[in-house]
């Protein structure tokens, strides 16, 4: 998980891999950092911290915050208590994880819900997690679940016209990416 944030760092600020670890280190380890595959020791996330101009905490705050979010998800998925899972998703929120927000929003989206104020907190999850994936220019494969889940609660708010809008949207990024298949076969 801390490679994703160091990712996201990097191309914030317009680094390559190379430009980030010019001198320190191969850059197929800080390949598998960002894939997550290993995690680099404090002294290495100190220099990386270093050159990608943010404080050390903000990297080490991150993977103790997306532990503990994972350890409450893991109680929120047994329980099912809306109340945890809104304590992960602010976790979630605050040290911008955006891995843990997806799990989080599905983990949401499957407990039943009881009234129109919870489903409306569920679809301004929803959205700002799809915004928050938009926004760092990754592929992400829940993203079509997660557009589906928010069609869906729409529609259990009875906002017929959205439901519409976003299924529609669903069902042309659908031929879109069947045509694309066609093409480049």
């Amino acid at each position: 998980m801390i490679g994703h944030k160091i990712k996201r760092l990097r191309m914030q600020k317009g680094l390559t891999q190379q430009q980030l670890i010019d001198g320190l280190f191969d850059r197929s380890y800080i390949s598998i950092i960002e894939r997550g595959k290993v995690v680099p020791p404090v002294e290495t996330l100190e220099i990386l911290a270093q050159r990608l101009d943010v404080p050390l905490a903000e990297l080490t705050n991150y993977s103790e915050a997306v532990m503990r979010a994972r350890e409450l998800l893991k109680v929120a998925r047994k329980t099912q208590d809306i109340n945890i899972l809104r304590e992960v998703w602010e976790i979630c929120v605050g040290v911008d994880a955006i891995e843990v927000m997806i799990e989080c929003v599905l983990a949401w989206s499957d407990v039943q819900l009881g009234n129109a104020n919870e489903y409306i907190e569920l679809l301004e999850a929803l959205n700002q997690t799809i915004y928050a994936m938009i926004s760092v220019d990754e592929d992400f494969a829940e993203m079509t679940t997660l557009q589906f889940r928010r069609a869906n609660t729409y529609y259990h708010l009875r906002m017929t016209d959205q439901a519409i809008i976003a299924y529609r949207a669903l069902e042309s990024q659908s031929i879109s990416t069947r045509i694309s298949t066609i093409v480049s076969s």
